[in-house]
C-alpha cells in the first residue's frame, strides 16, 4: 500500500474514533439516580396520628369515627353530633382518653319499660339536648390497667399521683379491693372519696 494512503487512513480511523468517543461523552443521557419524595411515600409507610372509637347510644349520630391522638370522650360525643335528650352524661367520664378501637356509649335516662323516649329530629335522629358536661365523669376507671392519662383525670389525682398508683401496682402487684389504693402516698380518705365511685379494679 503507498505510505501517504496507509497515513491518510489511520488518520481517518483516529479522527472516527475521537467522534465516537465525543459523542458518548458529550451526548449520552445522564443517569439520574432514582430520589424518594417522602410525600409520595406509600400510606402503608406513614405513622397514623389518629384513633379510631365507636359511639353509640344518646347522641344525635351514632357511628364510628376517628380523632387526632389523645382526643378525649368529649371529642368524640360532639363528634357523633353531641349527646341527645335523654341521654346521661354523667355515666360518661368525658376527660377519657380515647384509645384506638375503643367504644364509648352514652346511657339514656330512661328506660324502655316507662315508654319514655327522646325527642326526634325530623328526620328521625334524637334532637340535641346540650352539650357534654364534663364535671360528670363517673364512668369507671380501673386502677389495675389505666394508663397514666387516663387515672390523671380522675378528679383530684393529676399526673403526680397518677405515676405513684402505677408505682405501687407495679411494685406490689395488682390492687385486690379498690381501697387499697389508699395505700398510696398521697391518697387519703378525702380524695378516695372523690373518685371510689369512678375507679374499679
Amino acid at each position: 500500500m503507498d505510505p501517504q494512503r496507509k497515513k491518510l487512513l489511520i488518520v481517518s480511523v483516529i479522527f472516527i474514533a475521537v467522534l465516537v468517543t465525543a459523542y458518548f461523552i458529550l451526548w449520552r443521557e445522564p443517569v439520574v439516580p432514582d430520589v424518594v419524595n417522602p410525600a409520595t411515600k406509600p400510606l402503608a409507610q406513614t405513622v397514623s396520628n389518629d384513633v379510631v372509637v365507636y359511639v353509640s347510644g344518646g347522641v344525635i349520630k351514632p357511628g364510628v369515627y376517628k380523632l387526632p391522638t389523645k382526643s378525649r370522650a368529649i371529642d368524640a360525643v360532639n363528634a357523633a353530633g353531641g349527646l341527645a335528650i335523654g341521654a346521661n352524661p354523667g355515666a360518661v367520664n368525658m376527660a377519657q382518653v380515647c384509645l384506638d378501637g375503643m367504644h364509648i356509649n352514652v346511657p339514656m335516662k330512661f328506660s324502655q319499660d316507662n315508654n319514655v323516649s327522646p325527642s326526634v329530629n325530623p328526620d328521625g335522629t334524637p334532637a340535641m339536648a346540650y352539650t357534654p358536661d364534663l364535671s360528670l365523669n363517673v364512668q369507671k376507671i380501673s386502677i389495675n390497667t389505666a394508663d397514666k392519662v387516663s387515672i390523671s383525670a380522675l378528679p383530684g389525682i393529676g399526673d403526680a399521683l397518677a405515676q405513684r398508683i402505677i408505682d405501687y401496682r407495679t411494685k406490689n402487684g395488682s390492687f385486690t379491693v379498690i381501697e387499697d389504693v389508699k395505700k398510696v402516698s398521697g391518697i387519703g380518705d378525702a380524695r378516695y372519696n372523690k373518685i371510689k365511685d369512678q375507679i374499679t379494679l
